[in-house]
């Protein structure tokens, strides 16, 4: 009889520090997962049977009543041409806000210019590369820098993504270039274009979010690749273990960049999933997931 309480004592004591265990490791995954925020992808609520939580907005629109102090006219191509401003956008990756305005009153000439009077960007076709004489990336890049060059000063960006061009110039394609920084294989920041099929060249942003203002020499990415998966798996596992779903494996984009969030820093990563459907049966791919995760959470200790 004896016996028995001691083993049945001993069942309980195992049960209890498992069941201890259990919850000391379920707490700290969720204290750990309010560190890591899901940004608003825009189509989130496809997903609704899932656990998306949106925590950061990836921008707010609105309009200033008083637009006395803002700029009335912008200086393209060595003309200084009317702006009327339309709205401002606040964005959140970064934290930085950038006003909205059309060129000469045309709602199809929108430009973008930052609180601080820096361009943000130039969101219409303002050049054309004729293909019929600029028949090799080469000539189409050298031509497209030519004309980007008069806005942004490229020598500051360390690397450039260039594309190939297609097979068949005649079908549909777009070249998407990129102009970047990075530390450790970490964008800072950048500046991307598109040139259409027609060879109009569709615009530019300058991406910065943030990085200038905190003072890029007081960046130091030592990220740990094993901590970086970790947390990444923790909050997909949180979104897509659902009752009606079950996750089964990530990729993350190649385009996974620093950013400024509250005064803090994070590693800004876009992040495929796939996962179960239990209600239809099968694998399916989700593409959406835009999450910021605190860089010292996943660096080295």
């Amino acid at each position: 009889m004896r016996k028995k309480v001691i083993i049945v004592i001993s069942l309980l004591v195992v049960i209890s520090l498992a069941l201890g265990l259990f919850i000391y490791n379920r707490k700290k995954n969720n204290d750990i997962l309010s560190l890591i925020l899901e940004v608003d992808s825009g189509i989130n609520s496809v997903e609704g049977n899932l656990n998306h939580k949106i925590e950061v907005p990836n921008s707010t629109k609105y309009v200033i009543a008083d637009t006395t102090n803002l700029p009335k006219t912008f200086k393209i191509d060595g003309v200084d041409r009317s702006i009327e401003y339309v709205e401002t956008i606040n964005y959140s990756k970064g934290n930085y806000i950038v006003h909205m305005y059309y060129v000469d009153g045309d709602e199809k000439c929108k430009i973008g210019i930052r609180e601080n009077g820096e361009l943000y960007g130039i969101l219409y076709a303002f050049a054309n590369i004729d293909f019929s004489v600029n028949n090799t990336i080469e000539k189409i890049t050298n031509q497209l820098e030519a004309e980007l060059s008069k806005w942004v000063d490229l020598n500051k960006y360390q690397y450039a993504d260039i594309p190939t061009l297609p097979d068949d110039m005649n079908d549909y394609f777009t070249l998407s270039y990129m102009y970047y920084n990075e530390i450790n294989g970490y964008k800072t920041d950048y500046c991307g274009v598109t040139v259409m099929n027609d060879g109009d060249v569709l615009g530019f942003r300058i991406y910065d979010k943030g990085i200038s203002d905190y003072g890029i020499e007081n960046i130091d990415i030592n990220i740990d690749p094993k901590l970086e998966d970790k947390m990444i798996e923790l909050k997909m596992k949180d979104i897509y273990d659902t009752k009606d779903s079950k996750y089964i494996r990530y990729n993350k984009s190649d385009s996974q960049s620093i950013v400024v969030y509250n005064g803090k820093l994070y590693v800004n990563y876009y992040v495929g999933v796939f996962f179960e459907d239990k209600k239809r049966g099968g694998e399916v791919a989700s593409f959406q997931n835009d999450i910021l995760i605190p860089l010292d959470l996943i660096s080295y200790k």
